[in-house]
């Protein structure tokens, strides 16, 4: 396996498609396992295997997905407020076009509010 420091923030450049054997190999191979019951390492195949393969895990992606898309959606409306403002639109017309309360737009123009939950 070939392993490589590509910057000083220890992000690695690995070629995965080669398994050594060592410890890294064996990750990697989990990581590429289509299936809990594929990998090796037991915490990790166990958390997988929840996760992916059980109606609660599965029900509990779901809901972190829809998370995720939310926030990304809200960052986007963020940006799209901040870009509009800047072509001169009120605060009201934008909250009208973006569909969230004016408020929202005055803390998103302002700085002062993240999506992030």
């Amino acid at each position: 396996m070939a392993l490589r420091v590509i910057s000083s923030q220890s992000l690695f450049d690995t070629d995965s498609s080669k398994n050594d054997g060592g410890e890294l190999g064996r990750l990697m191979h989990d990581f590429r396992a289509k299936e809990a019951k594929e990998m090796q390492a037991g915490a990790l195949a166990d958390r997988v295997h929840e996760l992916k393969e059980t109606e609660k895990g599965v029900e509990h992606m779901c809901k972190e997905m829809e998370q995720l898309c939310d926030e990304a959606r809200m960052d986007e409306k963020r940006e799209n407020a901040r870009s509009m403002a800047e072509d001169g639109l009120t605060v009201d017309r934008i909250a009208k076009i973006l569909k969230v309360n004016a408020q929202m737009v005055q803390e998103w123009l302002a700085g002062s509010v993240s999506t992030a939950r």
